[in-house]
C-alpha cells in the first residue's frame, strides 16, 4: 500500500443511524408484514367472489331426466347378447360425445377470472329402487345439448324435473373420485376393446343397492386443443428410437419434470459421445408392446377431448355400509383399465368429505380431479 494513502475517517455510528434511518429500517418490517397481510386478503377476497359466481351458476342450470320408450327398452335388451348391438348403441354415443368435444372451450375475461361454466353433468342415480339418467346443463347449452341427444336417439324422452335426492335421513354419506395412474394423453379401454356391455356392469352393481342411494357423476366440458401436442409428441419421440421413458422425460405435463427430463438427456447424450465418437447412433427398437402404446396415443390424439371429472357418491344407514357399496362401485371401473399399453384409473378418497359431496352437489368442476 502507498504509504502515501490516507484512508478517510469512518463518520461515527451516530452520523449514519440518524432518526430518520432507524425509523425507515423499523418501518420495514410493518411494510412487509402489512403487504403480506393484503396480497391474502386480496386472494381470500378473490375466492369469496369466484365461490359466489360459481354458486350463482348453479341455480341457472336445468336438470332433464332421460328415459326411453319401455318397448324400445325390451328390444334391447333382447339384443343384448350380440356384441356387435351394443357396440353400435355406443359408437353412437360417441357420436354425442364428439359433439360435445368439438364446441369451443369457453374464452372471456369472465372465465378466466372466475371460471368456466360450459360444463354439463351425466348421472346414473340409483334412488328408491329405481335406475335413472340425468343430464344436467346450463340454461344456455340446453337447447344445443338437446338437439344432440335427440339426433342419436330418436326413441329418447327428455324431461325436465326437479333434482333428485340419494341421502338418507340421518345415515352416511361418503364419496370417491377416479384420477389416472399415467398421464392424461394414454388412453383407457374402449367399447371396441370390452368382451361385454359395460354399462350392464355398471347398473348391476348400482342394482343391488336395495335401500341405499348411490350417484355416478360424470362432469364433462370441452378441451382445449394444446392436449393434443402430448400424445403425439410422446409417439413420435417413440418412433423415433426413444424409450417410453424418454419420450415422457420430453413431453410430461409437469414442466419440472420435463426440465430435468432435458438437462438429463443433455448429459446423456455429452457422455455418450465423450466415450465413443466413431460408433453409429441406433435408436432403441420398438416391442410389439410399444407398438401398440404408440397405436393406443395417436387414436386417442385423433379423437376430440373433454375434460371429465369422475365421482362417485353412496348415502347407506351405517358408515360401513356405505364404505362397502362404495368400494363395489369403484371396483366396476376396472373393466376400462388397460395395463399393458394404456392407462388405468386409480381412485382418489377425499380427506374433506363434506367439501367433495358439496362439489357433487352442486357439479362443480374441479381441475384437480381432472381426466381426459
Amino acid at each position: 500500500m502507498d504509504p502515501r494513502f490516507v484512508a478517510p475517517p469512518l463518520p461515527p455510528l451516530a452520523e449514519l443511524f440518524t432518526p430518520s434511518v432507524v425509523l425507515g429500517l423499523n418501518l420495514v418490517p410493518w411494510l412487509l408484514a402489512l403487504f403480506t397481510v393484503a396480497v391474502f386478503f386480496l386472494i381470500w377476497l378473490y375466492r369469496i367472489f369466484q365461490r359466489l359466481y360459481q354458486l350463482q351458476a348453479v341455480f341457472k342450470r336445468v336438470v332433464l331426466l332421460v328415459t326411453v320408450p319401455k318397448d324400445s327398452a325390451e328390444d334391447k335388451d333382447r339384443a343384448q347378447d350380440s356384441q356387435e348391438s351394443w357396440r353400435q348403441d355406443i359408437a353412437v354415443a360417441e357420436t354425442l360425445f364428439s359433439a360435445i368435444g368439438g364446441m369451443r372451450a369457453e374464452r372471456s375475461l369472465r372465465a378466466w377470472l372466475w371460471g368456466r361454466q360450459d360444463h354439463l353433468a351425466l348421472e346414473i342415480v340409483a334412488a328408491g329402487g329405481y335406475i335413472s339418467f340425468y343430464v344436467v346443463v346450463s340454461q344456455h347449452l340446453r337447447r344445443y345439448i338437446e338437439q344432440q341427444i335427440e339426433a342419436q336417439y330418436q326413441a329418447a324422452n327428455i324431461e325436465e324435473v326437479h333434482d333428485y335426492n340419494i341421502f338418507i335421513p340421518r345415515g352416511a354419506a361418503i364419496g370417491a373420485g377416479l384420477l389416472f395412474a399415467r398421464p392424461f394423453f394414454f388412453p383407457i379401454k374402449t367399447y371396441q376393446k370390452l368382451e361385454s356391455d359395460p354399462l350392464g356392469v355398471l347398473t348391476n352393481a348400482l342394482s343391488r343397492l336395495d335401500r341405499n342411494g348411490a350417484a355416478i357423476q360424470i362432469i364433462i366440458r370441452s378441451a382445449k386443443r394444446s392436449w393434443h401436442w402430448y400424445g403425439k409428441k410422446t409417439a413420435s419421440a417413440m418412433h423415433q428410437g426413444k424409450t417410453l421413458h424418454e419420450a415422457l422425460r420430453r413431453t410430461h405435463p409437469n414442466l419440472l419434470v420435463r426440465f430435468g427430463g432435458l438437462l438429463l438427456d443433455g448429459l446423456t447424450s455429452s457422455r455418450k459421445r465423450g466415450a465413443s465418437k466413431d460408433a453409429p447412433a441406433r435408436g432403441h427398437q420398438l416391442t410389439q408392446l410399444e407398438q401398440e402404446m404408440t397405436k393406443g396415443l395417436e387414436e386417442k390424439t385423433s379423437k376430440a377431448g373433454l375434460d371429465a371429472n369422475v365421482r362417485v357418491v353412496v348415502s347407506a344407514p351405517t358408515q360401513s355400509e356405505a364404505k362397502r357399496t362404495l368400494e363395489g362401485l369403484v371396483n366396476s371401473f376396472n373393466q376400462y383399465n388397460l395395463y399393458q399399453y394404456g392407462n388405468s384409473f386409480t381412485v382418489y378418497r377425499p380427506r374433506h368429505q363434506l367439501a367433495f359431496i358439496r362439489r357433487f352437489n352442486y357439479r362443480h368442476y374441479s381441475r384437480r380431479e381432472r381426466v381426459l
